[in-house]
This record gives C-alpha cells, sequence and structure tokens, in this order.
C-alpha cells in the first residue's frame, strides 16, 4: 500500500489539502466574536464620538462616528473590565478612588452602552475629514456604503460661500503612502448645506480636487521653497461684479519661519490658487508683516450700507471694503 502511495504522489497533495483546510474551519470556529459598545449622551441618546476606552493594561479604544467601539480583545472576553474614559467635554462621575470611568462584562455578540454625561454647551456632532470615519461600526459588519476619501487627517480649515457651493480648504494633509503628505492646502466643495441633519452620525462627504488617482492634490502650490499656508478665504465682487475667490497665502521655511506674504486668486479652469502679488518679504528692514487680511472673514456693514468685510483670529483687526479694488486685491484700512 506505501509503495502505492508513494508512486501516486498527487495523494499526498490531496491529504496534505485536506490537513490545512480542516486547520483553517478549526481557527475560524474559534476567532473571538467581537463585542459592540455603545457611548450615548445620556441627555439625549445620541451617539458620541471621540470617546476613548482605556484598560487597566493600556489597550485604548476610540468609539467612532455611530459611538460604536468594536471589542475583540480575546483576553478580557466574558472578564470583568474597567475602562477609564477620556470624552473632551463628556464623562461619567468618578468613583470612591478618584477614577473616572466604568467596568463592564464584554461578551462575544453582546451590545453594552455606556451613558456619558456632556460638561459643555456644544453637542459633539462628530468628524468630518480624517479616516476610520465609521471604522468601528464596518468592523461590526454596519455601515458598509461609506467610502474612505483618501487623506488620513488634515489640519486646521477654512471656507467660504463661492459660486453656489460651500469651498474648503485645510493645510497640512497625511496620507497614507509616506511620511510626507500634501503641504500646499488641499481643497474641495460642497453643497450650502452638506448635512440633511445635525443629529449625528453625520456623513459630510466632499468633493475633494484630486489627482488622476483620485487623491486629493495641492490646489496652492506657489514658487518658493516650503509650505504654503492659506488663509482668509473669501469671494468678493470684482469690477463687473463677478465674484473671485481670493485668500491670503503665506511662505514657510524649517523650523516655522514665515518668510513671504502675498495675495492669491481661485482659477477656477486649473482648479488651483495662483499668485497675484507679493505684499511683504521677511528682511532685517521688515521683520513682520504689515497688516493683510488674516484668519477668518465675517461681512459686516454700516448705517450707511457701506459693505465690509472684517479679519480676524479670534477678534476683528483688519477692514477691507466687500469689493476688489483695481484688480482683486482689496483696498485694506487697520481697524
Amino acid at each position: 500500500m506505501w509503495q502505492n502511495v508513494a508512486k501516486r504522489p498527487s495523494l499526498w497533495v490531496w491529504i496534505l489539502v485536506g490537513c490545512l483546510c480542516w486547520v483553517g474551519v478549526t481557527k475560524a470556529a474559534v476567532a473571538v466574536e467581537a463585542c459592540r459598545i455603545l457611548v450615548v449622551d445620556a441627555e439625549n441618546g445620541w451617539p458620541v464620538p471621540l470617546v476613548q476606552l482605556t484598560t487597566t493594561h493600556n489597550v485604548r479604544l476610540l468609539s467612532d462616528n455611530a459611538g460604536v467601539i468594536c471589542f475583540d480583545l480575546p483576553e478580557l472576553m466574558n472578564v470583568e473590565t474597567w475602562f477609564h474614559i477620556e470624552g473632551h467635554g463628556y464623562s461619567v462621575r468618578k468613583d470612591a478612588f478618584r477614577y473616572t470611568g466604568v467596568r463592564l462584562l464584554p461578551s462575544p455578540g453582546q451590545t453594552l452602552t455606556i451613558k456619558v454625561q456632556r460638561q459643555l454647551p456644544a453637542k459633539r456632532l462628530g468628524r468630518i475629514t480624517g479616516a476610520g470615519l465609521f471604522a468601528e461600526s464596518q468592523k461590526l459588519g454596519d455601515v458598509t456604503d461609506w467610502a474612505e476619501q483618501g487623506i488620513l487627517g488634515c489640519d486646521s480649515v477654512q471656507n467660504v460661500v463661492h459660486s453656489g457651493k460651500m469651498f474648503w480648504g485645510w493645510g497640512d494633509t497625511l496620507l497614507a503612502g509616506y511620511p510626507l503628505g500634501r503641504f500646499h492646502m488641499i481643497g474641495a466643495t460642497t453643497e450650502l448645506q452638506p448635512l440633511d441633519t445635525f443629529k449625528p452620525p453625520i456623513r459630510l462627504r466632499f468633493d475633494y480636487v484630486s489627482d488622476s488617482n483620485g487623491t486629493p492634490r495641492d490646489v496652492a502650490k506657489m514658487p518658493g521653497a516650503g509650505p504654503t499656508w492659506l488663509g482668509s478665504y473669501c469671494s468678493l465682487p470684482d469690477g463687473d461684479g463677478q465674484h473671485r475667490l481670493v485668500a491670503t497665502y503665506s511662505k514657510i521655511r524649517p523650523p516655522l519661519t514665515e518668510y513671504e506674504k502675498g495675495l492669491c486668486v481661485w482659477n477656477g479652469e486649473t482648479q488651483k490658487f495662483e499668485k497675484h502679488s507679493v505684499v511683504w518679504t521677511l528682511s532685517d528692514e521688515l521683520p513682520k508683516p504689515p497688516a493683510v487680511p488674516h484668519g477668518h472673514p465675517v461681512f459686516w456693514h454700516n448705517d450707511a450700507g457701506e459693505r465690509f468685510v472684517l479679519f480676524g483670529d479670534p477678534f476683528p483687526a483688519l477692514m477691507c471694503l466687500r469689493r476688489l479694488k483695481h484688480g482683486p486685491i482689496p483696498r485694506c484700512g487697520s481697524n
């Protein structure tokens, strides 16, 4: 018999395949089924994103936009477990030893609910940028229609109503493929009212300005070394009544030195901001820039009906006429 088997090596192959299949089935049979932990506002039952649970051995878990945490630690299944809670404005009462947290008994397939108290006036709605907005829910088989938008995180935000849409811009942006991502602003548009409701979980999708691979690309790469940062997004009418999207740009050299400041204008055809003029360049004679639009604009009119734009961060420090003068440069005056 063994001689026959030896002469038929294909039989050994089938035996090996059968063993591997049995091992795979066995592993699948003992795989840990996750426990769903739902974090909600004790006042209204809304899901609360960005609440961090930390175990006593320092495993950190974070609720997604649906307030969900997928708990799948095999060492703590069916084990009474303490979770420290940190929620930046949401928390629970401290216990007798001044620990802030809850004790739960996670079990496979079970749903556990943690009710947190809101400590700030504002209700948290959820993240609108970055990665994994519904990652925990998707691990549990929910919200499978939500697709990632190609970025992992981004710095700061500018937005303005322009050409019937909400125009958005962000600073330094992290991508998955390399530690260095986008450093010359990325941009996107949405409808003027991009959300049907302000009740979470929110699902805000952006129409990013993207490259040929569908990855959000730079929209403000100005000449000169270092990153380009934009601020003071504003839509102003020119002499023909056509609105132009304008901004103030800054060029940055390491470590974080601003060495040039100027004005730029959006080109709708190329989907890029283009340099219009340099307002200031760092020098011994001019170590600081002059008053230029900075921060976020607020529209205002006086008793005479004159319309102005106020710029500040956070309080108004500069007032400009709400129109373009001599091209896209607004005539400004200190307030």
